[in-house]
């Protein structure tokens, strides 16, 4: 089985910065990490591979530092990565970005699942999957908790607000996944090492030949207004009394002083 998992490189929640002037999320020295979704795809992907032998290609859209991230899914299992990487690409919202996603997937050639996070921690607009598969012209299954694949056909359960659904497909096919799937295993120290020595693919638009107009700001009918942090709550307070009643009563007096009765 041919499995491609379109990974990201995001900063890391607790180092988020935003340029207000700009409306964008400062990402230039701040550390980056693997999209936790991305994670329990790749894990997913080398389970499928265990199960039916064949080959995992992880691919990320993104500068060069996002090798590191690339090195990390090798290190967990993936025999093959590509980085995307242009100029051109720069500024693309989620529609030209699934055209350039799919630009690799068709490079890549071969494929029976496409596998992708349910949603990215520096956008989480969940789009990439759904729009990825409508230009493949392929089936989409999203936020997928489970996923099992038998011969040519792949079934997955989600959760959909207050009810659970359960959804079948044949390949080839884009599945999004959520947390819930899996537990992502923990690459070994030598592992981790032997994976640093990897070389990957690169793939700039000379690779793909992608429309400009397609591509990049160009090509991006969405445009960012702004971005901001919410802010920290403030801390709690645990209220404590000898029995309920007097810790009722405790807590009727901090309300009060705080005005929120």
């Amino acid at each position: 089985m041919e499995v491609i998992v379109f990974i990201k490189q995001v900063p890391s929640n607790e180092n988020l910065k935003v340029d207000r002037e700009k409306g964008m999320l400062v990402r230039e020295g701040v550390p980056s990490i693997m999209n936790t979704p991305d994670k329990n795809a790749v894990e997913e992907a080398i389970k499928l591979k265990e199960k039916f032998g064949g080959n995992v290609t992880v691919v990320t859209m993104g500068l060069p530092q996002a090798k590191e991230i690339l090195s990390e899914a090798i290190a967990m299992g993936a025999d093959q990565g590509i980085l995307v990487s242009d100029r051109s690409f720069g500024g693309s919202d989620t529609l030209a970005t699934a055209t350039i996603l799919a630009g690799a997937a068709k490079k890549i050639g071969k494929f029976d699942v496409i596998l992708c996070g349910m949603e990215a921690s520096d956008g989480a607009t969940g789009q990439i999957p759904s729009k990825l598969a409508e230009i493949l012209d392929i089936p989409a299954l999203t936020c997928a908790e489970f996923l099992e694949i038998t011969k040519d056909t792949a079934t997955i359960i989600r959760t959909n607000e207050s009810f659970k659904e359960k959804i079948q497909c044949k390949l080839p096919l884009v599945c999004s996944v959520s947390t819930k799937i899996n537990i992502p295993r923990i690459p070994s120290e030598e592992d981790r090492k032997n994976a640093e020595k990897s070389v990957f693919l690169e793939f700039s638009n000379k690779e793909l030949n992608l429309n400009e107009a397609d591509i990049g700001a160009n090509g991006s009918p969405t445009k960012v207004a702004g971005s901001y942090l919410t802010p920290e709550r403030k801390k709690g307070i645990i209220i404590k009394g000898s029995d309920e009643k007097d810790a009722g009563k405790k807590l009727i007096i901090e309300l009060l002083s705080e005005k929120i009765i």
